[in-house]
């Protein structure tokens, strides 16, 4: 009866004893501050001289002793040591996960002089171990010190060792929770510095759950909506000036139908009634544990108003060019009347300014070859520009380039080159890289005409030709002055098509 009861009321001791470990814990939000609080508690609960935790590092010969209670009556351990100092023996039971209990140090260790001093020497007498071992690997242990022989109580290893599994796990989830406030404040710390707007909402109900200040600052106010339904507050403008409804933002849109857009403009009227246009993207992002719709946002007011100036000022400069084309085709009546020589100029003319539409209207699609012809058709009567290649596509963006550094070929040739004598010829050709996709090369040859000379300094023709190539293209053009005529051969990278 009087062994029953004593269990008993050693069960209580250590459940009483648990639960005040436990709550300690929970309390404390920072690894650290939960491994300093167990030792104490443990150590005070003892009465013994010290209470620590080793964590190994990787190559197992160093542990750092992270926390630590102390009574006074040995100096503190803090730090990193190294553990085989104090025997190599105690790694084989402690990895096979089995507390390491010795009464007396001395006797524990009667044949090795130098440890038995080592534990001398930081005042240990007794001490017991429990392991810290992890998906099978010996990660540390928790240990507890006396400072004379100390005969261990079958409470006293239960007490040692439920503390050391409870601080293990506690320690590990507060440090994983403090990977995550790190990883949280360096991503919102990222999210505030950039210039623009990002918004993170909650898929299915839309709540928004990032917001940062550069979105405030581009539509003119903080958050209004919290959930899917509230959108409607906010200012979007359809083309006709109706307000956009919760569903039709991008934002929405990902959330609803899992969709993605990609620089979307979006008229936006701000609080203060000013109308801008934005430029917004949205898509879906999937986690392991929730899914969310990323939208992120810019404002493109001022760059949608310089181009609409530069639009109004490329047509009006394409119309005075024409008005300027049209007068010299007036004069040239004056000048040639009836003669053949008068027909022959026009038809010049005439291709002259279907090669200026061609550099200045946008929305071409067609091939390499109609654009050589386009582009050269002033120059082509008379049969001395051979063309050759296979079959190419171009949009608008890849064909100016080629355009302007066509025009300054041919341009600089009826000048100076091939194309200013009756004798000269140019032979244009190009070919597709059977290795690597989109990879074109070009080549622009001239016979036939005056001794050429390389030019003692690089002028305006030349540096046009590199840059138009070089931005669209992501091109090079080499210009080589051969003494029998111009070669220019363009390397481009055409981008993949579907």
């Amino acid at each position: 009866m009087t062994l029953r009861m004593n269990e008993a009321l050693a069960d209580l001791e250590v459940s009483q004893f648990l639960l005040s470990l436990q709550d300690g814990l929970i309390a404390r939000a920072e690894a650290r501050a939960a491994v300093d609080f167990a030792c104490a508690l443990l150590g005070r609960k003892l009465d013994v001289a010290a209470v620590g935790v080793v964590e190994l590092e990787a190559d197992r010969r160093v542990g750092f002793v992270v926390s630590e209670w102390l009574s006074g009556a040995t100096p503190s351990m803090r730090g990193r040591h190294a553990v085989d100092l104090y025997g190599c023996e105690r790694f084989a039971a402690l990895a096979e996960n089995t507390p390491l209990v010795v009464d007396d140090v001395s006797a524990f260790l009667p044949g090795e002089p130098k440890v038995c001093a080592a534990f001398a020497a930081i005042g240990v007498a007794a001490f017991v171990e429990a392991p810290l071992v992890v998906d099978g690997q010996l990660r540390g242990w928790l240990y507890v010190s006396s400072a004379a022989p100390r005969a261990w109580s079958a409470l006293d290893l239960r007490l040692i060792t439920e503390t050391a599994r409870r601080t293990w796990h506690a320690a590990e989830r507060a440090r994983a929770e403090e990977r995550l406030r790190e990883r949280e404040a360096r991503l919102t710390a990222v999210i505030e510095q950039v210039p623009v707007g990002v918004i993170l909402a909650a898929i299915p109900d839309g709540q928004l759950l990032v917001y940062n200040s550069a979105s405030s600052r581009i539509m003119g106010h903080d958050m209004r909506g919290e959930v899917l339904s509230d959108y409607g507050s906010y200012g979007g403008l359809h083309d006709d000036g109706q307000a956009y409804a919760p569903e039709d933002y991008p934002t929405a849109r990902a959330i609803l139908h899992r969709e993605t857009v990609v620089d979307e403009p979006l008229r936006y009227r701000r609080p203060d009634g000013q109308v801008v246009t934005l430029s917004v993207s949205a898509t879906p992002v999937d986690t392991p544990y929730d899914s969310y719709a990323l939208c992120t946002f810019t404002d493109e007011t001022r760059y949608v108003a310089a181009l609409e100036r530069a639009t109004l000022l490329n047509n009006e400069l394409s119309h005075r060019i024409k008005n300027l084309l049209s007068t010299i085709q007036a004069i040239s009546v004056q000048t040639f009347g009836a003669l053949p020589l008068r027909d022959t100029f026009e038809q010049r003319l005439t291709a002259l300014a279907a090669a200026h539409d061609l550099i200045t209207t946008a929305g071409w699609a067609g091939s390499l070859e109609d654009l050589v012809r386009t582009a050269l058709a002033p120059f082509l009567a008379g049969g001395r520009i051979a063309i050759e290649g296979p079959l190419v596509r171009l949009d608008d963006a890849q064909a100016v380039p080629f355009a302007l550094a066509l025009h300054e070929l041919a341009t600089n040739a009826a000048k100076y080159g091939a194309l200013s004598g009756s004798a000269g010829r140019v032979a244009i050709s190009w070919r597709l890289s059977a290795q690597a996709p989109g990879a074109l090369a070009f080549e622009w040859r001239e016979t036939g005409g005056p001794r050429v000379s390389p030019p003692t300094r690089r002028g305006f023709g030349s540096r046009m030709i590199e840059r138009s190539l070089a931005g669209e293209l992501k091109g090079h053009a080499a210009l080589d002055f051969r003494p029998e005529g111009l070669v220019c051969q363009i390397q481009a990278q055409l981008p993949a098509r579907d």
